[in-house]
């Protein structure tokens, strides 16, 4: 069992580098087939992505003095692989406040930029790289087609489909397209992830399953409802433009009708269902468990399917964890007047810097970027 352990825990270290063979990487789907394999490797890509932003700051002597202290820490009585893995994580976690550690051979190693990642139903994984163009897999009857930063899932015969659930995931500072089978357009922003059907019945409902953002745009079909499922909220669609916004990190979850129809309703409390027209948009607060109507100008919400930036009397907060979304960084406000403020601007295409120095020009305030972090006074 220690074997197979340390042989599953090197291949997931050298898939989050992106040193895996061809060989390595089938030994590491085989593995992956394994349902407690699969959620550990879940878990440590977790745990890679939120800890590293913290580990990259951290100065080199406090680096020296943590590693030589976790050197240090007394042997305890022998545990199960992943009890070992989730202690050593633990170590890390309570004495930097959050770091990452590849510890091949023990030695702290340089993280490489994330990746889009794509989790087949069939164990597969695959790591979209920006740009790339073909073909990445086909099974059950379906082709699914890399195009840029789109994914398109073709099926020739939709009665020949063997339905599986695919999932995508999306880190901050990137975004993604999916191309549903029944035509469907699905926008990813940063930070997201979405669980779909890799094709679709001639009868019965469509239903993904989303955290984060995402901007769909429904392929009209009267018999085969749209669901669109997040923790709390079940939106349900025939054929429209819509967005919906439900970050684990957030207190509401927005859903946002461009046009068409939508019905949405709390998973709590199915019963009270509410019918959107244009224009309105749908407030879930997690914490009252109320759902709130109003209408709004759509234009700030859907900007980001663009690449553009639109605020709308937002305050600094908020605007702070959208940038810490788009430029996958970690901002720190600790200017207490500033947090009160809002703002209006659009951006297009500007750095992060430069962004900055417009929100500067109006409310003046000091602030530093090293590496992915910005601190603001």
């Amino acid at each position: 069992m220690e074997s197979k352990y340390t042989d599953f825990e090197r291949l997931v270290e050298k898939f989050i580098q992106g040193d895996l063979s061809d060989e390595e990487q089938e030994k590491l789907d085989s593995l992956l087939n394994d349902k407690d394999n699969k959620s550990h490797f879940k878990e440590m890509l977790s745990l890679n992505y939120r800890l590293n932003k913290r580990w990259l700051k951290i100065e080199q002597a406090k680096k020296d003095k943590l590693f030589a202290k976790i050197m240090e820490v007394p042997p305890v009585k022998k545990l199960n692989p992943y009890q070992n893995l989730l202690r050593i994580a633990a170590i890390f976690a309570i004495l930097l406040g959050g770091a990452v550690l590849y510890y091949a051979s023990f030695e702290i190693q340089p993280v490489p930029e994330q990746v889009v990642t794509l989790d087949l139903d069939t164990g597969v994984h695959k790591q979209l790289e920006k740009g790339a163009k073909g073909v990445i897999a086909e099974t059950n009857g379906v082709r699914i087609e890399q195009r840029g930063d789109t994914l398109t899932y073709i099926t020739k015969n939709q009665d020949d489909v063997i339905i599986s659930f695919d999932e995508i995931h999306v880190p901050y500072g990137k975004s993604s397209v999916v191309a549903l089978a029944d035509g469907t357009l699905i926008n990813l922003n940063a930070g997201s992830s979405l669980r779909y059907p890799n094709g679709f019945k001639a009868e019965g409902n469509r239903e993904v399953f989303l955290t984060g953002e995402a901007y769909f745009q429904v392929s009209h079909d009267a018999k085969r409802p749209f669901l669109v499922h997040t923790d709390d909220l079940e939106i349900e669609v025939l054929g429209t433009h819509f967005n919906v916004q439900a970050y684990a990190d957030e207190k509401n979850s927005n859903t946002l009708l461009v046009n068409g129809v939508v019905q949405v309703k709390q998973k709590s409390n199915p019963e009270d269902a509410v019918v959107l027209k244009p224009g309105m948009q749908a407030s879930y607060t997690q914490g009252s468990k109320t759902l709130e109507i109003a209408s709004v100008n759509t234009a700030p919400y859907i900007a980001w399917v663009k690449g553009q930036l639109y605020f709308d009397q937002a305050d600094f907060p908020q605007i702070a964890r959208i940038l810490e979304r788009k430029f996958d960084v970690q901002i720190q406000v600790n200017n207490t007047a500033l947090k009160k403020e809002k703002f209006t601007a659009k951006f297009k295409a500007e750095s992060l810097e430069q962004i900055l120095k417009s929100f500067n020009e109006s409310y003046p305030f000091n602030y530093d970027i090293k590496q992915n972090t910005v601190v603001i006074n």
